[in-house]
């Protein structure tokens, strides 16, 4: 239990400079998209150069994230380092998609929106950016821990039915995280089973309403898309509900039916998002309060905060882009909400 106790107070420390409450009602409130910008490089230590490139921003703040990742590793070992190190790989997950998309679209991708995992990088991506082309990245993922993921998606290309290339990494990467858990002694891998657990539930609903709602898929090719290694929200509940014509009036689920049966209007999808989302923060935040400090839970509730405050810096910084009002901008906001 000792060997979280210097992670758990780097952690503290870490939390403490998340913005606060009255920060955030600050940077709503600021009169222009350069001051906003201003007040985020220095309430968030976030080095920007360019204050015009909200996508330079948004790299550079959820380059941050993978920093206090790297800092918390760094006092870990044994099974919880084998956690955040998968966590870790997501921003490689991240690269690929990003270099993958770039070779589907011929174009050429930035170096400056890599994500730089030092050690924990897996894969050549020097190589993987000079490839010609996607299939010439599928035969460089070969000989990484990537090689069957690869294979699969090679198989599908050549045979002219391209899996998704989210989906099939997303599987992976979450395959990889519910096996890392097993590093864990018993309490604190049943704690954390439940953590993420939650969190991939609100993925799965948010992905079935999307699709069904969205995109009229049928039930058969939702279910590719639905992750596994959910607390509630499983395979076999979701055959249950896949044909109903009212499907949330079907999720009985605490506390996701609460939730979803107080959503109406025709941006139910949307709403949901939001909805969802402002209950993984609250449920995050209790997480770090209510679990013991000899655990990973609390660690991955502070990765779950860090995470939304980005989120919500970008959807404030892009409100303000285009010149929304902060009454309509907060609509869209997950943190400190109620």
């Amino acid at each position: 239990m000792s060997e979280y106790a210097a992670a758990y107070g780097r952690m503290r420390a870490l939390k403490g400079k998340l913005l606060s409450r009255e920060e955030f009602d600050t940077l709503l409130k600021a009169p222009v998209l350069n001051e906003a910008v201003a007040f985020v490089r220095t309430h968030t230590g976030v080095e920007i150069s360019d204050t015009t490139s909200l996508s330079q921003i948004e790299h550079k703040l959820k380059e941050s994230l993978l920093v206090d990742y790297l800092k918390i590793i760094k006092f870990l070992d044994s099974g919880p380092a084998e956690v955040v190190k998968c966590l870790i790989s997501r921003f490689e997950l991240i690269n690929l998609k990003a270099i993958f998309h770039s070779k589907m679209a011929g174009v050429k991708l930035s170096e400056e929106f890599i994500f730089d995992l030092g050690p924990h990088c897996t894969i050549n991506l020097e190589n993987l950016l000079r490839a010609q082309n996607l299939e010439e990245c599928f035969e460089i993922c070969e000989i990484t821990m990537y090689k069957t993921t690869a294979a699969l998606l090679s198989r599908s290309f050549k045979d002219g039915k391209p899996y998704p290339l989210c989906l099939t990494l997303d599987l992976d990467y979450y395959q990889r995280l519910h096996n890392s858990l097993s590093r864990l002694s018993y309490f604190d891998k049943q704690n954390a089973e439940i953590f993420l657990g939650t969190q991939i539930d609100v993925l799965n609903i948010l992905r079935f309403l999307r699709l069904k709602f969205n995109y009229s898929f049928s039930p058969g090719e939702i279910f590719h898309y639905i992750l596994p290694y959910g607390l509630k929200f499983t395979k076999a509940l979701f055959w249950k509900i896949a044909e109903a014509e009212d499907p949330i009036s079907l999720f009985k689920l605490k506390p996701y039916n609460q939730i979803l049966a107080a959503l109406q209007g025709a941006n139910v999808v949307l709403d949901a998002e939001i909805a969802l989302n402002r209950y993984l923060f609250n449920f995050a935040k209790r997480k770090i309060i209510g679990t013991s400090p000899f655990q990973i839970t609390p660690l991955l509730a502070f990765f779950m905060l860090k995470e939304f405050e980005i989120r919500d810096i970008i959807s404030i910084l892009n409100g303000k882009k285009l010149g929304l009002e902060p009454a309509e901008i907060k609509k869209h906001l997950i943190t400190w909400i109620n």
